[in-house]
């Protein structure tokens, strides 16, 4: 054979796209979408195909459609024709996929339970949400609102999206909220929702935390944006153990034991964890003056790298409040702002933008003898005792869980950790499946590009 005068005509990619093949395949995809009434054989293998393609090539629905017409081999694995490919059959191939996404959900968390051969084994289930913004005013949109953005773009409006994977990162449940909603208020709709193992009891409650096949509680792992007390009463109420973080501020804890027990974090950095007991939120006390504490276990975390961390965000913080509140001072004792009430509301609009600041600064405003609506004089001081009382906070956070028979720290503190797979799942589904930017000028075409995603 002469290497030399070898020619390629139509060179097609296809490893990549063989395993893709495989894992639709163990996943029994092509059976689910075929059992679906209106699904024929073309529209089942164009959704797989395009599923396929935005794991392997993602892309908008005329680059993809241009990638698997002059790059890919997947055409011909699925045996589709060039003219079924369009732009416009893809992206209502997409459409086709999210009106049927419960019951795909389903399918995939069954399939994928019996794969990993998890009947016999606890069921653990990760919650976070994130945010995408969009750039565009999107008047008709009912989803897209302004809200704080993780990104730090709240000029634009965005949509939250909420996520529930399991401790292998699988995503097993997929909802879209309006942009301004917390995070807080969205935790009873999606894990109710989650799957359809339900229990009724006599007074009508719905017990969907019990597994069916172990009559174990499943546990749900949350970070402090969906801690309230309400939230941890409704899982408790329908069954579910929960593993969350305390949005610790200001509680108060006692420690049950000296011992502290002594881990690494990832990059080597120093955390210690110690069993304690910490109190409710102040508001729940019947008596203001009198904590009232958790039954169930709490860890107090402590780390190193986060406690350096919040120092400096702390410094810089008060550094810049700092400048701020001596451009005020040398404006009153130079030709800038006098006038009492808007001095007023400069200091309030300083603290208003360095929040939980103000507690630390002792304002003094000094009026004129013949003027008295107008400033003389700007004095600030530095609260000492409040800055340690902050400062001996920093790094440390409580870690509540629900179940009276996990006492040793190590394994809460691993148990928690799981929750790093749902933010190197939207790691991945964020750069790696570009799920940004998004083109789509409608809400339904925006779900159906986010949901295409979930399946890549």
């Amino acid at each position: 054979m002469k290497l030399g005068t070898l020619k390629f005509e139509r060179a097609r990619s296809f490893g990549a796209e063989n395993i893709c093949k495989t894992v639709v395949k163990e996943l029994k995809l092509e059976e689910f979408l075929r059992s679906l009434p209106g699904w024929d054989t073309k529209s089942v293998r164009l959704a797989l195909v395009q599923v396929i393609a935005r794991a392997v090539h993602p892309a908008s629905e005329l680059g993809t459609a241009k990638w698997l017409l002059e790059n890919s081999s997947l055409l011909e694995m699925f045996h589709l024709e060039a003219e079924d490919i369009t732009k416009d059959k893809l992206y209502n191939s997409a459409l086709r996929l999210e009106e049927v996404r419960d019951g795909l959900d389903s399918h995939l968390t069954e399939v994928s339970r019996d794969i990993f051969e998890e009947d016999q084994r606890e069921r653990i289930y990760i919650l976070d949400c994130t945010n995408i913004h969009f750039e565009g005013r999107y008047r008709e949109s009912k989803k897209l609102k302004h809200g704080r953005n993780k990104q730090k773009r709240n000029d634009c409006k965005q949509i939250c999206i909420c996520l529930v994977v399991n401790h292998h990162g699988m995503i097993q449940k997929m909802k879209v909220f309006e942009g301004n909603v917390q995070d807080v208020s969205t935790l009873q709709d999606i894990i109710g929702t989650l799957d359809g193992d339900v229990f009724k009891a006599e007074d009508g409650c719905v017990f969907n935390g019990l597994d069916p096949l172990t009559m174990k509680k499943k546990v749900v792992i949350i970070d402090a944006g969906f801690y309230s007390e309400e939230n941890l009463k409704w899982l408790t109420k329908h069954q579910y153990d929960y593993v969350c973080v305390m949005r610790s501020s200001h509680v108060q804890y006692k420690a049950l034991s000296d011992e502290i027990v002594r881990t690494k974090d990832n990059r080597g950095g120093e955390i210690r964890l110690q069993l304690i007991q910490a109190t409710k939120p102040k508001k729940s006390w019947a008596d203001k003056n009198v904590p009232e504490y958790y039954t169930s276990t709490a860890l107090l975390i402590d780390s190193d790298g986060k406690t350096a961390k919040e120092d400096g965000i702390f410094e810089q913080k008060r550094e810049r409040c700092e400048q701020e509140l001596e451009k005020l001072r040398l404006a009153i004792e130079g030709k800038g702002v006098k006038k009492r009430d808007a001095v007023q509301r400069r200091i309030g609009s300083i603290f208003s933008k360095f929040k939980g600041m103000k507690d630390l600064y002792t304002i003094k405003v000094t009026m004129c003898a013949d003027k008295p609506n107008r400033a003389e004089k700007l004095e600030w001081s530095y609260n000492g005792g409040a800055v340690a009382r902050k400062e001996l906070r920093h790094g440390k956070y409580i870690v509540l869980t629900s179940r009276e028979d996990w006492k040793d720290e190590k394994a809460i503190w691993d148990l928690y950790n799981i929750i790093r797979e749902v933010e190197s799942t939207f790691k991945v589904w964020k750069s790696d499946l570009k799920l940004r930017p998004v083109f789509h000028k409608t809400d339904k075409g925006t779900i159906a590009h986010i949901y295409l995603a979930v399946l890549a």
